[in-house]
Order: structure tokens, then sequence, then C-alpha cells
């Protein structure tokens, strides 16, 4: 798998998850139960492509966006991050911060999974590669992992003038527990050959500089605490951010708090139908109308319209199959036949030193007998 590129973290996601959930090794982790590949390498061509929309999986888009913007800022309290990922303070010690250096080499809930990155430019192009020891296929490497990383390769990529390279995620264990066996069986089950950047959807530029980076990060956090407690932000301060990445982000943060304090769906409707088109607004509108159980709640241009007859129905769009969805099901086949062909090779390999075994006790009894083995390229003596 080592020259294979995933063309975006959905084939990437749905082929991996294919190959844990069918040839993964049961092991037993602090964790519980999961199936495990060790080691593995994933690489993903366009990082820029972050939101991965499969039926099933669920993903919250809001809660992405949010440990984003947590990690780029340099943070590690829960105060912020519990509002969005209520769950993260599971996997804190105290209940306060992850990663703490005394702590997390020693018996701890929260030691990192994400240990190394590097930039490396070449040719204009700027790749990451990110070393992990572990990683949960379904809750890290699909649902903030690959977001996150991407965003910082993006920056890293404006401030170097260079354009996006590829990701290589060098994972030690990567796994799914068993509390999402029956979940990653209806994901590859119902699975979409098509993901929403094949309708034409993009992402908004990320266009600050290392300069002007800090006051953007401070301004966008001074907001989203005023946000947080419900105050409304004036027309003319939402341009404080001044970015068209981030600035989105803020956005839909602020939408996403209305949801949590209860706002109407006619507002949230409205709010997210304002925003102009882009990936993240998809992901939003379908982080809403599933939980609101309310696909009519946000109006969908004949662009959103498209998209989400083909997700929520699985419609068919043409007959035709592309390179990507070629590639993404080559990759899955290549995979079990490597697996397949290292198990032959191994039985083969016993095979034949039981072979040599029984030819060595003929011999020293003095049989004399001769035996041969005709292989793929002829006759063998052993």
């Amino acid at each position: 798998m080592a020259d294979l590129i995933y063309p975006t973290v959905t084939h990437a996601f749905l082929a991996e998850l294919e190959a844990v959930a069918r040839t993964g090794e049961e092991v037993t982790s602090r964790d519980g139960l999961c199936r495990e590949l060790h080691p593995r390498l994933v690489r993903i061509g366009t990082p820029r492509q972050r939101v991965l929309l499969v039926p099933h999986r669920h993903n919250n888009i809001f809660a992405a966006i949010a440990e984003t913007m947590w990690v780029l800022a340099g943070r590690n309290d829960m105060s912020f991050l519990s509002r969005y990922v209520p769950r993260a303070t599971d996997f804190s010690d105290d209940g306060l911060v992850w990663f703490d250096p005394a702590r997390d080499n020693t018996a701890s809930r929260d030691i990192p999974c994400n240990n190394w990155l590097r930039a490396l430019v070449r040719q204009g192009r700027v790749d990451v590669s990110v070393a992990l020891r572990s990683n949960d296929i379904m809750w890290g490497f699909s649902g903030i992992d690959t977001f996150a990383w991407s965003v910082l390769q993006e920056l890293i990529a404006h401030a170097t003038s260079t354009d996006l390279g590829t990701t290589s995620y060098f994972i030690d264990s990567l796994h799914l527990y068993e509390r999402h066996y029956a979940r990653a069986e209806r994901i590859l089950a119902d699975r979409r050959c098509h993901t929403l950047y094949d309708f034409g959807f993009t992402s908004p530029q990320f266009s600050t500089s290392l300069e002007a980076l800090d006051d953007n990060l401070t301004a966008w956090f001074i907001l989203e605490d005023r946000i947080r407690r419900a105050e409304e932000i004036p027309a003319s301060e939402w341009s404080t951010v001044s970015d068209d990445l981030l600035g989105t982000f803020l956005r839909l943060v602020a939408i996403y708090n209305r949801f949590l304090d209860g706002a109407e769906r006619s507002e949230l409707g409205e709010q997210v139908a304002a925003l102009p088109e882009s990936d993240l607004k998809v992901g939003a509108i379908e982080y809403l109308t599933r939980r609101l159980n309310d696909r009519a709640c946000v109006p969908l241009t004949p662009h959103a319209q498209a998209f989400f007859a083909y997700f929520w129905n699985g419609a068919q769009v043409n007959k035709t199959f592309t390179f990507e969805q070629v590639f993404t099901v080559l990759s899955v086949l290549h995979d079990k036949k490597t697996r397949g062909l290292r198990r032959q090779l191994e039985e083969a390999r016993r095979a034949l030193g039981h072979l040599r075994q029984h030819h060595a006790k003929v011999r020293s009894s003095g049989g004399g007998t001769r035996t041969e083995c005709h292989g793929a390229r002829g006759r063998v003596d052993p």
C-alpha cells in the first residue's frame, strides 16, 4: 500500500474501514476489544477536500471546526472544547486539560495519539507527514485528525506560497473498537461512490498571513466567547476575522450555539441558507437535518438538492465510473490480495519445511528415495 494515494479522506476512510473490519486482527486494548491493522500507512492526495459525509457515520462538522480552532490556537483547556465535544472530558485526567507533559508518559487517560508532524516543500507543493502511535478510525481518523491537520497544512501552504501536496499518516495501530463493529457494517453496506466534491462543492480558502494569524485567532475566540454567552454580534464586528475559512468557521460555530441553546429550526435553517455555498455548509445541512429529523428545515439550492437526493436516497448520478471510484476499489482489492498472498507464502514455506524434514528422515534411514516438487518455474529438488 506504500505507493497508493487516496483521492480524498472519504475514499481513504471507506477503504481503510473495510480493511480493518475485514482483515484486522482482533486484540484487547486498554479501551476494550478492537480489530487492528499494525502498522499502517494512509496517504491522501487532496487534503483540502476535508469534509467527510458518509451515511451512518454521523459526523459533526461543528465539533470538527471547534476542535481544529482549539488546536490552531495551542489550547489544552476543557472549558472551551467540552462545549462542542462533550466527551472530551472522558479523556482528561483532571477534567480540566488535555496533554499534561508531566503525566502523559505515565498511566493516563490522555496519552497523545498524534506524536510527530513534518512539513516538507517539494516542487512547489507542501507535503505533511503525521506519525500516530494509535488511531481510532471512527472517532479519530474520520472524526477530527484528517480535518484538523488538513487545515494546518493549508496554513503552512499559504505561509510558504506553495500548493497543498499529499498528507501521509504513519499509524502504528489503526483500529476499530467493538462498540463500532455494527456501525462499520452499516456504513460499508450503504456506501456511496461519489463524494460531495464530485458535485462541485469547494472549501473556503485560508488567507491569513503568519504576521496576522495571532490577531485573527484572538479576534475569533473573543467573538466565540460572546456568541456562547448569547450576545448579538453587530454586522460590522464579524469582519474582524478577515479570513474566508476562519470566518466561515465562526459563522457555523454561531449557528451551532443557537442549536445547542434550543433555537427554532426555522431560525437555524435561515442562518444556514444565508451562508455562501461550500463544503462546510453542506456538512452543516447534513448534521442539522439529521439531528432535527427534518430534511426540509434548511432551504436547499438546486446545487445542494442534487447532492442530497443522492446522499439521502442513493439516487443514480450516472452509469460511468470515475478514476477515483476505480482507484478506491482497486486499493481495497490490492490490500486483500497482498494479505492473501502473504498468507499463501507463509503456508508454502511451512509446507516446504515439513517436506525437507521428511526428506532428511528418509535419507537418514537409508531409503534413498528421491522427492521432487514441481513449482511454477519447473522442478525444484529440496
